[in-house]
C-alpha cells in the first residue's frame, strides 16, 4: 500500500548493447529506490531487489530458492532452465565485443544482477585466463583460452566453454570438493591453452 513507481529514463553502458530503464519507486510519497532493468535479457529471474526485502522481512522468500528462470531459445520458442545460483554461463553477445577486449582491454569483468558471481576474463602470457567465481564463500573455478578470431562460430564455442564452467562451479558449490569437479573434456575445447 502507499508503494507507486514511473520511468524516469534510461542509461546506457559498455556491458549491454541495449540501454538500461532507470524506474524510481515511491512509497508514501517518499523516494524508496531506484531500479535498473534491462528489458534486453532473455531470461527472467526471480530475484527480489533488497529494500524489497527490508520492507517486508518477514515474507517467505523460500519458495523462490528452487525457481526455474524461464528463458526464450533462438527460435523463440520458451525453455526451462535451472540455474539457481544464477551463475554467468554467457561472456560476450557478438563480434564487436569480443574485438573491444581484444583490440582495447587487458581484462574485462561482469557481474550477475545481485553481484554474487563474477566472470573475469583477463590477457596473460599470451594467452587469455577466464575465472568465474562465486562471491559468497570465493569458490571459484577457471581455464586458460587461446586467443582466437573474432568468428560467431569461435564466440559460440567461448560462450558454451563459460556455460560448461558454470555447471562445474555449480558443482562445486553444492559439494565444496574441487576433486569432484570434472576438467575433461576441455571446456573450451579447441580453444582451450594447454599450460605446461
Amino acid at each position: 500500500d502507499g508503494l507507486s513507481f514511473q520511468r524516469i529514463g534510461s542509461v546506457g553502458t559498455g556491458a549491454y548493447p541495449n540501454p538500461i530503464d532507470e524506474y524510481e519507486f515511491m512509497l508514501n510519497g517518499r523516494e524508496f529506490c531506484t531500479l535498473y532493468l534491462y528489458a534486453y535479457h532473455n531470461k527472467s529471474t526471480p530475484i527480489i531487489p533488497s529494500p524489497f526485502i527490508a520492507l517486508n522481512p518477514n515474507a517467505d522468500l523460500g519458495i523462490f530458492e528452487s525457481m526455474n528462470t524461464v528463458e526464450s531459445d533462438s527460435d523463440g520458442s520458451v525453455s526451462q532452465k535451472i540455474n539457481k545460483y544464477d551463475l554467468i554461463d554467457n561472456f560476450f553477445i557478438d563480434q564487436e565485443d569480443y574485438t573491444k577486449f581484444l583490440v582495447g582491454l587487458n581484462q574485462r569483468i561482469i557481474a550477475n544482477d545481485d553481484a554474487t558471481c563474477f566472470a573475469e576474463l583477463s590477457k596473460e602470457d599470451g594467452c587469455f585466463l577466464y575465472k568465474l567465481t562465486w562471491l559468497k564463500d570465493g569458490k571459484f573455478i577457471g581455464d586458460y583460452v587461446k586467443p582466437f578470431r573474432a568468428t560467431m562460430e569461435n564466440i559460440d564455442t567461448f560462450n558454451q566453454g563459460c556455460k560448461i564452467l558454470a555447471d562445474r562451479l555449480t558443482i562445486y558449490i553444492e559439494t565444496g570438493n574441487i576433486d569432484l569437479v570434472p576438467s575433461e573434456p576441455p571446456a573450451f575445447t579447441e580453444l582451450t591453452e594447454v599450460k605446461s
